[in-house]
């Protein structure tokens, strides 16, 4: 969300809000709330400027969330649309070069396999060289190498995924080098003695992470 707030308004229920031992201390259950009946409090309607009658608000404050969010954005008809350039949405670009999907040499078994990305989204650097991506969103510099399989899962920056591995309902966070033939999201009980598993199911596997 987005606040616009006196400081010392805000600095004064935020003290307040610490010293009541029966608050979870969190600003949009506790602080925000407890200044309604004392404070001018506005809200504004967030509405798509040119669908007057789409609204998109997500909390993502649990790890469910942020992925439900994420596989939001790969729908086939997202309701939150990037590409709509009527009301674009500024944020930072990285200096990375375009996206590539690439086909294998087929040095291994004289096969060449293509690199295939479905409903998905891929940032700057990102390359698939041979393996096949559904349902997910790839951020900056990540690589898919030759028969890997990702889906319905998130990839943070600089993700390497080996050959022939294996990742479904899954969020793996930055510069995690995923082994050849690993398998992530197929197998709870492996999931369970590695990693965190959020209460949708989906697996989280925290940056820089060394795999084996």
């Amino acid at each position: 969300g987005i606040y616009v707030f006196d400081t010392e308004v805000l600095v004064r229920n935020v003290i307040q809000d610490a010293k009541d031992t029966s608050s979870n201390h969190d600003f949009g259950r506790n602080v925000v709330p407890n200044m309604v009946n004392e404070k001018k409090v506005f809200v504004h309607p967030f509405r798509d400027a040119t669908d007057k009658q789409s609204q998109y608000w997500r909390d993502i404050g649990t790890l469910d969330a942020y992925w439900e969010a994420n596989m939001d954005l790969v729908s086939p008809k997202p309701q939150c649309d990037l590409y709509d350039a009527k009301w674009p949405i500024r944020t930072y670009q990285g200096q990375a070069p375009p996206a590539k999907t690439v086909s294998t040499d087929g040095e291994a078994d004289g096969e060449e396999l293509d690199g295939i990305v479905l409903n998905s989204i891929l940032a700057g650097g990102s390359l698939v060289k041979g393996g096949h991506v559904n349902f997910s969103v790839l951020s900056h510099h990540v690589r898919i190498e030759r028969e890997a399989k990702v889906e319905m899962s998130v990839l943070m920056e600089g993700v390497s995924v080996g050959a022939g591995a294996k990742i479904r309902n899954a969020i793996i966070d930055q510069d995690v080098i995923i082994p050849e033939g690993f398998s992530i999201g197929y197998d709870r009980d492996q999931d369970e003695k590695l990693f965190t598993i959020s209460p949708g199911g989906i697996v989280i596997v925290p940056k820089r992470v060394i795999l084996e």
